[in-house]
């Protein structure tokens, strides 16, 4: 299905326990995978990811667990990647075309697909290679999108994108807007973020910037369906907070 303004889809499996990876072992991820994602990338590990207690912010950074890399491995189209570091596991497909020109994005329920494949794949190798399967304790689903502010020959304004905005008149150089919902009460209750604004995008393009992400907890006791539903819990209030915030008409967009 075609998207003019998704960047940037990801699913990922947050460890309850890291795996104590070695190089070894992630030369042997690189080569469990190498048919399907030959391009071999690596970057500095991200910070663990935690739920904070309602009230404060969704997501607290902690340090890096370990000193090994994050490494990102690309298919030949370089949409879809993979990524592994001590405490998690990612899989995310990515624009490869500008931006503002259509994209064959898989849709969720596709993307959902793969990652069940591709999970269970990931499952199989640790457990030969390192002799246990990483039960997951959060699982994370984001999409980042941005659309350009200047189309068919003119400035958009923001109230053409966002429902909740109207600078009809106005010409704004800063525009930025973040919450957060809850999925049910309680400290461990899944969350959803969304920010908007006004931003940039290569090469130096100002675009508008809408990106979601959510994340949940699971029991960590290996139940994969349970993963699943989270994950479409997850997608379901993200979808209504789009619905709620974004004018889809403005542009050809799916999530």
């Amino acid at each position: 299905m075609p998207t003019s303004t998704l960047l940037e889809f990801i699913l990922a499996d947050h460890f309850q326990s890291e795996l104590p990876l070695s190089v070894v072992d992630l030369a042997s991820w690189m080569a469990a995978f190498r048919d399907d994602f030959p391009e071999v990338h690596q970057f500095p590990a991200f910070p663990r990811v935690d739920l904070n207690p309602i009230g404060q912010p969704a997501v607290r950074f902690a340090p890096p667990g370990g000193e090994l890399p994050r490494v990102v491995l690309r298919s030949p189209s370089s949409q879809l990647t993979i990524q592994l570091q001590s405490d998690r596991f990612a899989f995310a497909w990515t624009r490869s075309n500008p931006l503002g020109e259509p994209a064959e994005y898989p849709g969720y329920e596709a993307m959902m697909g793969i990652w069940a494949v591709t999970l269970a794949k990931f499952e199989e190798w640790s457990k030969a290679q390192i002799g246990t399967i990483p039960f997951a304790r959060l699982v994370e689903i984001s999409y980042h999108n941005a659309a350009p502010i200047d189309s068919q020959g003119r400035r958009r304004h923001i109230s053409e994108m966002f429902r909740f905005v109207h600078t009809e008149g106005r010409r704004l150089n800063q525009f930025q807007v973040a919450w957060g919902e809850s999925l049910s009460e309680g400290p461990d209750s899944p969350r959803v973020a969304a920010q908007v604004g006004i931003g940039t995008a290569p090469p130096d393009q100002v675009v508008f910037a809408f990106n979601f992400m959510g994340l949940g907890t699971v029991s960590g006791l290996g139940t994969d369906a349970e993963a699943v539903d989270m994950l479409n819990s997850l997608h379901k209030r993200i979808r209504e907070m789009y619905d709620a915030a974004i004018i889809s008409d403005a542009w050809d967009q799916e999530l």
